[in-house]
């Protein structure tokens, strides 16, 4: 019983967090907040768990120990969402601005990564009578429009439609 109330506050909480990045895509539109100020922003969002994971996976294969390569994967996660805060305090114009892009960016990240991850480890079975490739091909597919999805959602929430330099965007204000 216990086990079944904690996912409904789950479920509650993960639609009440895909509303919010609803309504702050609504504010973005509307000039109000700003969810990525140019698209070196939203890569860096985007591509900040991954680059993470490839640093824990590079250390593992070369045997360093677990501990070591999951504080260096941790660490390097926890630098660059560093450096998204910052950024995202310095492109909108008070607090309560700075935690809706930021809660809007990260859940719309964190769903995306988590399709991937049902596409990749969740629907991996065969339909009966379906060939290998066909079933490689509807999940190629899937893997397509869901990275589709995520990125035309970046691409439609950026303010400035341009890529800066990484000097400029770490630089300080």
């Amino acid at each position: 019983m216990e086990q079944e109330s904690i996912n409904t506050v789950f479920k509650v909480v993960g639609l009440l967090l895909v509303l919010h990045a609803c309504y702050a895509t609504y504010l973005h539109k509307t000039d109000r907040i700003t969810i990525y100020s140019n698209y070196t922003d939203a890569a860096m969002t985007g591509l900040s768990p991954a680059v993470s994971l490839v640093v824990y996976l590079l250390l593992r294969f070369i045997d360093v120990p677990e501990n070591v390569s999951t504080l260096f994967g941790l660490g390097v996660f926890a630098i660059s969402v560093s450096i998204i805060i910052r950024h995202t305090w310095l492109a909108n114009n008070s607090f309560l601005s700075f935690v809706s892009a930021f809660i809007a960016k990260y859940t719309v990240l964190a769903v995306y990564y988590v399709l991937i991850l049902l596409v990749l480890f969740g629907g991996g079975n065969r339909r009966k009578y379906e060939r290998r490739t066909t079933a490689s091909r509807r999940h190629a597919a899937a893997l397509a429009a869901t990275t589709g999805a995520y990125a035309g959602w970046s691409v439609w929430v950026t303010k400035d439609p341009e890529f800066v330099s990484l000097k400029e965007y770490l630089a300080p204000n």
